[in-house]
């Protein structure tokens, strides 16, 4: 870990998205402390650093196996729920243009959920 003195929420952040990757956080809660605390306060992006990471001991301590299971479970369960909901919210053109901005080729199959993996 660097010192504090170096770290700046821009610093944190890509730390922080490898753990939430790694812990498979849900995608709302990515959401919302993204919205809501990236850019402020470095005393936010430390917090949600040390929180993650101690989380991360946790399981390797307690070999995790079955939390982790439960968490993707959980993650793949909200992505296919938020793929779902893009036919419901978007028109055709919408979606055309969201897969493009996203690099989801158009042709492909299964484009709703390469969306929301990305």
């Amino acid at each position: 870990m660097t010192s504090l003195a170096q770290d700046t929420p821009d610093s944190l952040l890509p730390r922080i998205i490898e753990l939430w990757h790694e812990l498979a956080v849900p995608l709302a809660y990515r959401s919302r402390f993204y919205l809501t605390f990236s850019k402020k306060e470095l005393f936010f992006s430390e917090l949600e650093h040390r929180r993650l990471e101690w989380k991360l001991s946790q399981w390797r301590v307690t070999g995790g196996g079955a939390e982790r299971d439960k968490a993707l479970r959980a993650l793949d369960w909200e992505r296919k729920s938020l793929a779902r909901a893009l036919k419901l919210s978007l028109d055709d053109a919408g979606r055309d243009a969201l897969f493009a901005a996203w690099g989801v080729n158009s042709d492909t199959k299964e484009r709703k959920l390469q969306l929301v993996h990305k």
